[in-house]
């Protein structure tokens, strides 16, 4: 099965001016079994064999053994600290843009309800990208919704309030209010 361009970029300046164009670019790859195009700021990340992360401005490539990253079911960007969230199973990985990790969360273990197709929107990241908020196994109970920064900062009992699937999370950053959604439509409000 070939690659899947998960992530592409350009600059706006650019696209104006004409000196950027999708035909060009497909053109300069190559790799021809491209699947999908998403844009997104500053990067390219092809799914693959290594990993690739491309800087489309320099042209510059980053290869990432497989070894060191296997390929995730999501990914989220963290634009406003140069990286990115990788999660593969129940694990969340934060890698830089050179294709480094910079750290795993040992006590934030996802947990994804069969209910789930889209396993982003039981993770939350704040505005300012500094907080994660998710469906996590805690171990002796099934699931909580966690709140990392790093370490988990508060996890709620899920299963102390309803008994269906989780397939929903938001955050109101305002507010300070958490948003979930259940798999029958109903939608739980916790306020700090």
């Amino acid at each position: 099965m070939g690659r899947t361009l998960l992530e592409s970029s350009f600059f706006a300046r650019e696209l104006n001016e004409g000196n950027w164009g999708w035909q060009r670019v497909m053109f300069d790859l190559a790799d021809r079994d491209i699947e999908e195009i998403k844009i997104s700021p500053g990067i390219m990340l092809l799914e693959g064999e290594p990993l690739l992360i491309i800087d489309l401005l320099s042209n510059e490539t980053v290869t990432v053994p497989q070894e060191r990253f296997q390929t995730p079911f999501a990914f989220i960007f963290l634009y406003e600290h140069q990286c990115f969230l990788s999660f593969r199973d129940s694990e969340v990985l934060l890698w830089n843009f050179r294709g480094e990790k910079v750290t795993t969360f040992a006590d934030h273990k996802l947990w994804f309800p069969a209910a789930v197709h889209d396993h982003t929107s039981i993770i939350f990241i704040t505005q300012t990208q500094d907080v994660i908020i998710s469906l996590c196994n805690n171990g002796l109970l099934p699931n909580g919704i966690h709140d990392v920064k790093i370490h988990c900062l508060a996890k709620v009992n899920w299963h102390d309030r309803n008994n269906q699937c989780v397939t929903a999370i938001s955050y109101n950053e305002v507010r300070g209010e958490l948003v979930v959604g259940d798999e029958i439509g109903c939608i739980w409000i916790w306020s700090a």
